[in-house]
Formats: C-alpha cells, sequence, structure tokens
C-alpha cells in the first residue's frame, strides 16, 4: 500500500508539473485574430501549443510571466499509408498525400482580466528544509525520563558500474530503530557518532572505485539529513544531541588539508552562525533542532550526574573495549560507541556500581563498510562477509542529577531478519517502499545487501 501511495503521489506531482489545454483556457485570453478561422475548435490549437510548451521544458508557473505570445498552426496536406494486394497476390505499402483546405488560426495570447483561476494549484513547491510536518504522540507524563542510544549508521553508498548503490549502512536496522525510538517517545535521543562513513575523505587506499562518483558526498549528506528528518519528525518533544567522532573528523581534516582558506567563511548575512564547509551546516542539524557536540575526543553527552555518551576511540578486537572503559571512567558510568559491537562491564566503586557498555552499531555487518576484513571482486561487486559487529541500540531509563538509572541493550538480529524485541513487541523492518525517508531523491536504485552469511557450496 506504501508504494502504491508514493506512486500515486508522484504521478500527481508529474500532472501539476505540465501544461494542460485546459490551464491555457483558464488562463488565457485566446480570442482569434481572423474573422472567419478553418477550425471549429479552439481546443485543438492550445493542444497543440501545450505540447510545444512541454517540450520546451515549460512548467505552469512560467505562465505567470507570459505578457502576451502570437501563434499560428497551419496544416495543407497528410500522409496516409495503406497496404495494397497486386494481382500476383503480393502485398505492398501505398503512401497516399491527401491534400486538405488550410486550417487554422491565429490566436493572441495574453492573461485574462478577468475570471483567472488560482494557478498556485499548478505549481508543485519544493519541501523546505525543515521537512518534518506531522506531529508525533503527546509527550509521556512519566517520573523517571526516558532516552535512546542509537550510532554508527556509517550512511556512505557504494556505486556499482549499473548505476545501482549499495548502502555501507543498513537501512533495516535503521528502521527497527526508528519503529523502538517512535513507540518509546524519549525525553532524550543520543547519537553517538559515526553517523557518516565519509569513505572517500579518509586517509585508507580504496577498495574499489565505488566511492569515485562526484555525487558520493552529496547522497551521503542527504541520506543523513532524511533519516534524521525521520527520527525528529517522529519525536518532536525529545531532545537530540550529536557527539562528534573520528568518521566526522575526515570532514574537518580533509577541508583543512586542502581548503584551509574557507573553513572559517560564514554567510554575509549571518556573520555569526556556523561556517559554510561546517558539517552541522551541511547535514541541517540546526533546522532538524539537533545539538551538535563537537571535539571529538574532547565530546561528552551528560545523561546526568552519573552517567556520559561519548563516541570513543578504543576497540579491543580480542578482549572487551567495555572493561578498558572502566579503567579510565573512575566514578561515572558511560556509553560508548565505535566499536560496533554490544558490550557491556560492570565494577563495584565507593557504594556505587560503575558500568561501560556499547549499544552496537546500525551500520552493514556483511562487507560492505570499508574495513580491514572487507573485499571486492575483480567484477566490482562486494563479498559478503560477516563482521564482528552487531546491529542494536539501547534505552536509558534514569532520573535527572544524581539519580539512578537503568540501560536496556536491545539487540537487531540480522542473521534473523533483524528481528528486535523489546517491551513485550517484536520489530522486523519494513519493506523498501514503505521506508520512505530511504528514498531520499528521486531514481535512486538501492540494493538489499546480503543479511546473512552465503551458503557456500564446495
Amino acid at each position: 500500500m506504501g508504494g502504491e501511495r508514493q506512486a500515486g503521489r508522484a504521478e500527481q506531482a508529474s500532472e501539476k508539473s505540465r501544461i494542460t489545454p485546459e490551464m491555457l483556457s483558464d488562463f488565457l485570453d485566446t480570442t482569434p485574430l481572423d474573422e472567419d478561422p478553418k477550425t471549429e475548435s479552439t481546443y485543438d490549437e492550445l493542444a497543440l501549443l501545450a505540447e510545444d510548451m512541454n517540450e520546451a521544458g515549460l512548467e505552469p508557473k512560467d505562465l505567470l510571466n507570459i505578457t502576451h505570445a502570437d501563434f499560428s498552426y497551419w496544416q495543407t496536406a497528410v500522409k496516409k499509408k495503406r497496404i495494397e494486394v497486386a494481382s500476383d497476390g503480393k502485398s505492398h505499402t501505398v503512401n497516399d498525400i491527401e491534400h486538405i483546405d488550410n486550417r487554422g488560426r491565429k490566436l493572441q495570447l495574453r492573461p485574462k482580466k478577468e475570471g483567472v483561476i488560482d494557478v498556485s494549484d499548478w505549481v508543485v513547491t519544493p519541501p523546505p528544509l525543515k521537512v518534518y510536518t506531522t506531529k508525533s504522540k503527546p509527550g509521556k507524563v512519566r517520573a523517571e525520563k526516558v532516552g535512546v542510544i542509537l550510532a554508527d549508521q556509517q550512511i556512505d553508498f557504494r556505486e556499482h558500474r549499473d548505476g545501482t548503490l549499495t548502502p555501507t549502512h543498513d537501512p533495516r536496522a535503521m528502521d527497527v530503530a526508528l519503529q523502538i525510538t517512535n513507540d518509546v517517545q524519549p525525553d532524550f535521543i543520543g547519537s553517538g557518532g559515526d553517523e557518516m562513513d565519509l569513505s572517500r575523505l579518509g586517509r585508507y587506499k580504496p577498495d574499489s572505485v565505488h566511492f569515485m562518483s562526484p555525487y558520493n558526498l552529496r547522497r551521503g549528506v542527504l541520506a543523513t539529513h532524511a533519516f534524521y528528518a525521520q527520527l525528529r519528525r517522529d519525536n518532536e518533544n525529545a531532545i537530540i544531541k550529536m557527539a562528534s567522532s573520528n568518521h566526522h573528523q575526515r570532514w574537518v581534516d580533509f577541508f583543512l588539508a586542502n581548503a584551509a582558506e574557507l573553513m572559517e567563511v560564514r554567510p554575509a548575512d549571518d556573520p555569526n552562525g556556523l561556517p559554510l564547509l561546517s558539517l552541522e551546516r551541511a547535514l541541517g542539524l540546526k533546522a532538524l533542532e539537533i545539538d551538535y557536540v563537537a571535539g571529538y575526543d574532547a565530546a561528552v553527552v551528560r545523561i546526568n550526574e552519573r552517567l556520559v555518551m561519548i563516541h570513543g576511540n578504543k576497540s579491543v578486537n580480542n578482549g572487551s573495549t567495555a572493561h578498558e572503559y572502566l579503567k579510565e571512567f573512575i566514578d561515572e558510568s558511560v556509553l560508548f560507541n565505535h566499536t560496533h559491537r554490544i558490550e557491556r562491564a560492570m565494577k563495584s566503586h565507593k557504594g556505587r556500581i560503575i558500568q561501560a557498555i556499547s549499544s552496537g552499531c546500525l551500520a552493514s555487518a556483511m562487507g560492505s563498510v570499508p574495513s580491514f576484513h572487507n573485499d571486492v571482486d575483480t567484477g566490482g561487486e562486494i563479498v559478503p562477509r560477516q563482521e564482528n559487529w552487531q546491529n542494536g541500540i539501547s534505552v536509558v531509563h534514569y532520573t535527572e542529577g544524581n539519580g539512578p538509572f537503568q540501560v536496556e541493550q536491545i539487540l537487531i538480529d540480522h542473521n534473523d531478519g533483524y528481528k528486535a524485541v523489546y517491551n513485550g513487541k517484536t520489530y522486523y523492518p519494513r519493506s523498501q517502499d514503505e521506508r520512505t525517508w530511504e528514498r531520499f531523491e528521486e531514481g535512486l536504485r538501492i540494493r538489499e545487501f546480503p543479511a546473512s552469511p552465503p551458503q557456500r557450496v564446495a
């Protein structure tokens, strides 16, 4: 049903963008200049004019700029084809030329002075940057606060020879995260960093030409904005904070190395605003009312006096990253990200339990993210390989000030159809047609990358 509604809206928008004879008749004075026109219907002539206007790339809104125009159409002969059978029984095509009287109508087009319809119905206005318009559920009244932590989407696209795109993020895991968050209606949403992969700006040797398209960065920016626009639309009452991270640093480092002169350029009409090349401005975070906490290693988002969120810079492949953070965070608990794994470790210290908790990631765990382990074959196709990563998010129940908290880690199991269970409800991703936030522009052909390791037969 979602696909049918979307197709219907696209068809309506397409119809609105075309000039029709009815529009010309309603808006323009088509009084004939000749006294004895050899045609019975002005509509036929307007249909020809409308066709010419559409072929020239004009749109209904362009009619507003017409002051006057003269035109005429004349037709003196018609070529007709017929099949003729000769005496030998063989058939052949005969072209007949039928001469007819001149027909036509000289029209002078000029805007009507009276009875003009409202032309605003013809003009398709693009949506404003602040794309969310629907109202979310009313804020829940509860004694404690509730937060949702999500991170490491690694949003980017590999472009293949046939023009299709493989996301490095996982739209199915991201969609489950959106559904759970919408049901929770949290007071706070913590976005823990690496929302974009920015593969083309990385310092590592590329694994393919997948990220070389001039549209690569643009697509990543638009896709990230579209996801967070949906998150904001679903949760209008939530405070949303985004922490800086190592992949965000790629953006800063690239411009510092290649266009440092532009780093401090700010709009003339907003001289104290964010720099034009800032990631926050590129993602449209101000329009989405998302607070960006800059500084990577220094970026700390405080949830209450006992619990903070960071992106993090540790990743222990053969052990527990969580235990490493327990050594660093002595008197407070930490929600860390960066590792793409769901982890948890605890210690007791001075009458309090200190915790280090990771929520997992929302990136593809099957090899589309450029990493040490992934590979691309000679045909340019990604070789599926399951990383030691887990998709997931966390829900935090907390009391403001020096109050207690509880963290629930939610696994989104990509090996089991992206199944997630929270608060007695089972979640699965919606179809591509229903994930409207994934279609951030028309004409995208996004592949569904394998969610589970393929069966290999020797």
